[in-house]
């Protein structure tokens, strides 16, 4: 889970740079909030279940598209 923790911080904080980039130079903000989220390993490990996989890593990175998001 650390990875996708990582992952979605250094998005958001690049998504959070731009954001200020473009309200200096642009006076305007094409971005009007960032939301981010991971889903639970329970729900992970549900979600494998249903699919007929086992709960490993290899199989949540191969399998899953939709572990972290950002909005």
């Amino acid at each position: 889970m650390m990875m996708y923790r990582c992952a979605i911080r250094e998005i958001q904080t690049k998504l959070e740079v731009l954001d200020d980039e473009f309200s200096v130079e642009n006076n305007r903000n094409p971005i009007s909030f960032i939301k981010t989220r991971i889903k639970k390993p329970n729900s992970i490990y549900d979600k494998l279940q249903k699919m007929g996989y086992e709960f490993t890593t290899e199989n949540i990175q191969t399998y899953l598209n939709d572990v972290a998001g950002v909005r």
